[in-house]
């Protein structure tokens, strides 16, 4: 099982510079349209900002999925599950895993193809610019692949979890030692 660890780090990595550059795209956002309505006070507009900003938002929220997976941010709800059985919780994380794996598996591919579909065609962004479509969804192809290899380490580590030596206590599903409900 060290091959797994090896590359849980590489992919960590790829995971992290993924989550860096949608940060970037971010200030990108925020640097252009303060150019933009700078410029528009002098009546120089920069044409094509707005087009630009729903491509970037496209990119910048699918890099950072696999990130947002790895590190347990996303909203998560515990309310039963802290009461339960860390078994009986591993064994629904596992369902709950595997079933996104497959889903997010099965959007990358769809994804994957009207990506190629978009560049034979030339498929573009109408308006004042016409921004290419392709690398929007070659982006979001690369996004949700990376979820999806996330979901699969986290497959397997809930599944080692699941078969290991374990106290049958309380489990917590957000991946944080912080207690939910106050304590009275």
């Amino acid at each position: 099982m060290k091959s797994l660890g090896v590359a849980q780090r590489i992919f960590g990595k790829i995971s992290l510079t993924s989550s860096v550059i949608s940060t970037i795209l971010i200030v990108i956002m925020m640097f252009s349209v303060v150019l933009d309505v700078t410029m528009r006070w002098f009546k120089i507009p920069i044409y094509g900002v707005y087009e630009l900003q729903g491509f970037l938002v496209g990119m910048t929220v699918y890099l950072g999925l696999a990130k947002t997976q790895q590190e347990r941010q996303h909203i998560g709800v515990n309310i039963l599950s802290q009461y339960l059985p860390t078994k009986l919780v591993s064994s629904l994380l596992l369902s709950i895993y595997t079933a996104s794996m497959v889903f997010f598996g099965w959007l990358t591919y769809l994804l994957g193809s009207k990506a190629i579909e978009s560049y034979v065609t030339g498929e573009v962004i109408t308006g004042i610019t016409r921004i290419p479509l392709f690398p929007l969804k070659i982006v979001m192809t690369f996004g949700l692949g990376l979820l999806t290899i996330q979901l699969f380490i986290d497959t397997v580590k809930e599944f080692k979890s699941l078969f290991s030596k374990q106290n049958e206590g309380p489990a917590n599903i957000t991946g944080n030692d912080k207690t939910e409900v106050p304590e009275q």
